[in-house]
């Protein structure tokens, strides 16, 4: 048996290195999917800690070690969203009752049409792959009940989240200095370690919006250093943000201030309006904005800007919507069949694929008037979930409900749902909100004495402080 598992292990090896070839990146593949697993048996809830604290630095290395077999490319990025659905299939598997039934329902039903939606695509392999990623945000989400089993490990579930801000922080400053040491700062867009300088502001105005639920709810209970560093934090985040030249990251930003100001703190609008003028008098800023001031009709020679793009694109769709208004075209069917119905420049017609920047539009597609409902179903049930907590920490429900809506809004123009690595923090942070309402405010961790988790367990309890 023994010597048999060597000379397989030993086939193995010599067909990866032969598939991987001199790619240091795919040569450290193996060894590091094997070790991944290994934890996956020994400790999952360690591994998921360890997935949320480094995935919001994986994209470069991702990008790095893909693997073309047979025309589809897989790499470490796949793999790893398969190992999260598994670990949540087994938390659930393990502990069936842990999650809500609605909350389940909520996820099976938009994910039976989306699977269907698949199934009907003219691409299914990339139907298939969208699909995995949908279903790896349900399991971040479900994961969310599994990790949180008392207030102490809320509180460290959501510290984890917050310190997976660092490295992209850290690099993203690293593209500045570059960025000024060549002179060319003004005209850049500051994307960290993501993939896309969009992906990065969604995550800042998320990790902004987690850092506002610690400091002003009830359900956490930070140090005076932590709270320190958390204030210090904010213009940190805010900067890069403004340097990720992404405006509707920027709008979703600030309709997050604004609610939170007319809901909770009203004088946060006086703020709001002082950081307005002072964000006016940035270079980087005034530039983006005076962008759609032009370009909104076409002429010969020119070009539309972003919004009318936008609208361009959106009238160009709705022949196609019109005619399987209830089922759709099939999954990622908006991408592939854009080039047969967007005229570019109103003359000729794309010669590549473009996605919906839309996502309600984009459902309607792909999925009909039914994949719509059960998109808005679930949000729906979401928002009602979280509502339920709102006797026990106002503030903090409240900013999670603002962060609901800022997503849904930002989501009728641009195409959030490709964007895997913020979401997984979304969906995540959302998940612990749901399920530290389960958490019973008197509940402490069994592992720690009666004293010592009294002093590390949030209060839910604790009234709240302005």
């Amino acid at each position: 048996m023994l010597c048999g598992t060597a000379v397989l292990c030993g086939v193995v090896a010599a067909l990866f290195a032969d598939v991987a070839g001199a790619n240091p990146v795919r040569v450290a593949a193996l060894p590091v999917v094997v070790a991944l697993l290994i934890l996956l048996v020994a400790d999952k809830r360690t591994l998921f800690y360890l997935i949320i604290l480094l995935r919001s630095a994986g994209d470069p290395v991702f990008s790095l070690g893909k693997f073309d077999l047979g025309g589809a490319s897989i790499g470490i990025g796949g793999a790893l969203n398969g190992l999260v659905i598994v670990i949540a299939a087994l938390f659930i598997w393990q502990r069936p009752g842990a999650v809500p039934r609605h909350a389940l329902a909520m996820w099976t039903g938009f994910l039976l049409v989306v699977l269907v939606a698949a199934i009907r695509s003219p691409v299914p392999g990339d139907s298939i792959r969208l699909f995995l990623v949908q279903l790896s945000y349900c399991a971040v989400f479900v994961t969310a009940f599994y990790m949180v089993r008392s207030r102490a490990d809320l509180e460290n579930c959501i510290r984890v989240v917050l310190l997976s801000a660092l490295v992209p922080i850290l690099y993203a400053s690293a593209q500045v200095a570059t960025g000024l040491l060549a002179g060319s700062v003004s005209g850049m867009r500051i994307n960290g370690t993501f993939s896309h300088a969009n992906v990065f502001a969604f995550y800042l105005v998320l990790m902004v919006s987690v850092v506002m639920y610690v400091l002003k709810g009830s359900a956490l209970q930070p140090s005076p250093t932590e709270r320190r560093l958390l204030w210090l934090s904010l213009p940190v985040l805010l900067s890069f943000l403004l340097l990720t030249g992404t405006r509707s990251a920027w709008i979703a930003c600030l309709l997050f201030f604004v609610l939170y100001g007319f809901f909770i703190q009203r004088r946060y609008l006086i703020y709001i309006a002082v950081a307005l003028l002072a964000a006016l008098s940035i270079p980087v800023v005034t530039e983006r904005v005076a962008n759609l001031a032009s370009g909104n009709e076409f002429v010969q020679g020119g070009s539309l800007n972003s919004f009318a793009w936008r609208l361009s694109l959106w009238e160009s769709a709705l022949p196609w919507i019109k005619a399987k208004w209830l089922l759709g075209h099939g999954l990622d069917s908006f991408l592939h069949y854009s080039p047969d119905f967007f005229r570019l420049n109103f003359f000729k017609r794309a010669s590549f694929g473009v996605g919906a920047h839309n996502t309600y539009l984009r459902l309607l597609f792909e999925t009909g008037l039914i994949g719509l409902s059960a998109f808005l179903t679930l949000f729906g049930v979401l928002l009602t979930m979280l509502r339920r907590g709102h006797q026990r920490d106002r503030v903090g429900t409240t900013v999670s409900i603002i962060v609901v809506v800022a997503y849904l809004v930002i989501s009728a123009s641009d195409n959030m749902e490709y964007y895997l690595a913020f979401n997984w923090y979304f969906w995540f942070f959302l998940g612990l909100v749901c399920a530290s309402r389960s958490v019973a405010p008197d509940q402490e961790p069994q592992s720690s004495s009666a004293g010592t988790a009294a002093r590390r367990a949030p209060n839910f309890g604790r009234p709240v402080t302005q």
